[in-house]
C-alpha cells in the first residue's frame, strides 16, 4: 500500500538510517488517515488534509484518542 500511495519505488533514500526513518512516518501517517470512517477515500483523506489545516489537526486528533 505504501509504494501505491507514496510512490516508494521513486525514493532515493537508501543510506543511513534515512529508509527506516522513512518508512514509520508514511506507516503513522498512513494509520491517521486510514483511521476515521467517514465517506472520503484515502486519497480524498490526504488531499483533504494537505489542503485543509483544520481537517489535518482533525485527523490527528481522532488519532491521539
Amino acid at each position: 500500500m505504501l509504494d501505491v500511495v507514496f510512490h516508494d519505488d521513486l525514493v532515493r533514500l537508501r543510506s543511513g538510517h534515512s529508509p527506516q526513518n522513512m518508512a514509520v512516518d508514511k506507516h503513522m501517517a498512513m494509520n491517521i488517515v486510514r483511521n476515521p470512517k467517514d465517506r472520503h477515500s484515502l486519497k480524498a483523506r490526504r488531499k483533504l488534509a494537505n489542503l485543509n489545516q483544520d481537517y489535518l489537526q482533525a485527523l490527528i486528533r481522532h488519532a491521539s484518542r
